[in-house]
């Protein structure tokens, strides 16, 4: 079994065999970025004439994709030089005039990440601060006919080809991010989807009443529903069928989506932040972590706040009777006058 560094010199040494035949391509180059989630990554990277260079591959999953056997070493070259190349195709080549004048405002958004985990990309670019997330801004592209990809939006992107404020590309971000579609759906129909049923009738999965799914049409970085006003404020109470006052905990499963419990459905959040360390720790990909904490929707304040536990409850109640006493002295004094 080869090492690390003979892997990466072998496949460094294939994709420039390879790309000796392309008519477009001028080098390959290793290099170090941020990854989310993660420390920082060694990635590969390519040059092409036009003098633009390749979104990245990260030498380390590839070394993984060999040891399990899925793919020698040129087979890995020659898909992952192909990918690159498609990506780098993908993205308009053009002068930086050019670029500026057919930017898709509508394909900016946010995502929302951890900040304990993340905090070069949060020191690098824009950010909303939402409990213990970051919002930050990304630019979605088109690879080929299947396959979207996104970029960070980084200050120097900012700067250089958006020319926008930190409040105007942070407002534009987040009305493009409320206007996704998110879907909403109950989790016995998730998991009898997932087994290849066509609904939860056909399986016998126990009842879970008040327990859905939130992500969005593409079920990537759909976690981002969190800051949607309509899909809090509307879409998911109408879902726990209240009256637009419903409160939920919210579980954040990854990146890609949200699970939200109805609050009469749970008797101690310290379960639900229970599972949700345990999960989060033994089954998910450290790049689609979120947090570990449970959040409480205040479906009348709509507020979202850490709620990890029947105190972190009770405080959270005792602020609500706070203002809500505060706005009935205030609404009576304006009676008076």
């Amino acid at each position: 079994m080869i090492t690390y560094e003979e892997f990466k010199q072998e496949l460094i040494n294939s994709m420039n065999d390879m790309a000796n035949n392309s008519d477009i391509v001028t080098g390959i180059h290793t290099g170090i970025t941020n990854r989310t989630n993660m420390n920082e990554a060694e990635c590969l990277t390519v040059s092409f004439v036009d003098g633009n260079v390749s979104p990245t591959a990260y030498i380390e999953e590839l070394y993984a994709e060999y040891l399990d056997g899925y793919a020698t070493i040129p087979e890995i070259a020659r898909t992952e030089l192909r990918k690159l190349e498609e990506a780098h195709n993908a993205f308009p080549q053009m002068d930086l005039d050019s670029f500026k004048s057919r930017i898709d405002t509508a394909a900016i958004f946010l995502q929302l990440i951890n900040r304990e985990r993340n905090e070069s990309i949060r020191e690098s670019c824009a950010h909303i601060a939402i409990a213990d997330l970051i919002a930050v801004p990304k630019y979605r592209m088109q690879i080929n006919n299947e396959v979207f990809g996104s970029i960070l939006i980084t200050r120097d992107i900012q700067t250089n080809l958006f020319q926008m404020t930190d409040d105007e590309l942070l407002s534009l971000a987040r009305a493009n991010t409320q206007n996704q579609n998110y879907i909403i759906t109950d989790i016995g129909s998730v998991v009898s989807g997932m087994m290849g049923y066509s609904s939860a009738e056909d399986i016998d999965i126990p009842k879970t009443p008040g327990v859905f799914v939130i992500t969005n049409e593409s079920m990537t970085f759909g976690a981002s529903a969190m800051i949607s006003q309509k899909c809090m404020q509307q879409d998911l109470p109408a879902k726990l069928g209240g009256n637009g006052n419903s409160s939920a905990y919210l579980i954040p499963s990854s990146v890609h989506e949200l699970i939200a419990i109805s609050e009469d459905a749970v008797a101690d959040p310290a379960e639900l932040k229970d599972i949700c360390h345990s999960v989060n720790e033994s089954c998910l990909e450290p790049k689609d972590y979120l947090s570990s904490n449970i959040y409480y929707y205040d479906g009348i304040r709509h507020k979202i706040e850490i709620c990890n536990s029947l105190e972190d409850l009770e405080q959270i109640k005792s602020y609500q009777l706070q203002q809500n006493s505060a706005q009935s002295q205030s609404a009576g004094r304006k009676v008076t006058i």
